[in-house]
């Protein structure tokens, strides 16, 4: 009974519609102002917000360029457009966008796994991070070489407006060799926590 009112309330929340929503986004002139939390927090940003970027004006030619050669030996580029194309679907073509900022950087939640010996409630703060944050990796994405969760806020018309529908586009900064590129992507619906 107590996971079937759990699953109504998130269901109820995805349909809600968004008001801004709050969240550690950077306004575009604060970009180039020094507003992130540390140095290291404003490069995965700068690395990685031109994903999302590329993703919201459909150069998935583009985005695709950007992804892990891991993930590019598993997806094609006509795999990774269907994908984008069915989320739009499944979800809204954007009108706007908020800048991509960084969301997690917890090596734990990054790893995508909840440790065993922690307390209950602490196990399921950490699922609940990891699902909002990181989602499902591939296990083929190895842990040492992530570096963050990013989010983009995606609405379907100007965000002031109150009826607007807002929904998230999150993924997974990885580095080797010195070089970034996104190893993983998912798409959520706005809600209750954000």
């Amino acid at each position: 009974m107590k996971n079937l009112m759990i699953l109504a309330m998130l269901t109820l929340v995805c349909v809600v519609a968004c008001d801004r929503p709050a969240s550690k986004s950077v306004p575009a002139e604060e970009a180039n102002e020094g507003t992130f939390d540390s140095p290291q927090e404003k490069t995965y940003t700068l690395a990685g917000r031109p994903f999302a970027e590329a993703i919201v004006k459909q150069d998935y030619a583009a985005a695709y360029q950007m992804l892990h050669p891991v993930v590019k030996r598993r997806l094609t580029l006509a795999q990774f457009i269907a994908a984008h194309n069915q989320a739009r679907v499944d979800y809204f073509v954007p009108a706007s966008t908020e800048k991509a900022y960084v969301a997690e950087t917890d090596p734990a939640i990054l790893s995508g796994r909840v440790d065993p010996k922690a307390e209950q409630i602490d196990k399921a703060s950490a699922a609940m991070a990891i699902a909002r944050q990181v989602g499902d990796v591939p296990s083929d994405i190895p842990i040492a070489i992530r570096r963050a969760a990013l989010t983009a806020a995606l609405y379907d018309r100007d965000p002031e407006d109150s009826d607007c529908r807002c929904a998230y586009l999150n993924y997974l900064l990885v580095e080797e060799n010195g070089q970034y590129s996104i190893a993983h992507w998912f798409y959520r619906w706005h809600d209750m926590l954000d």
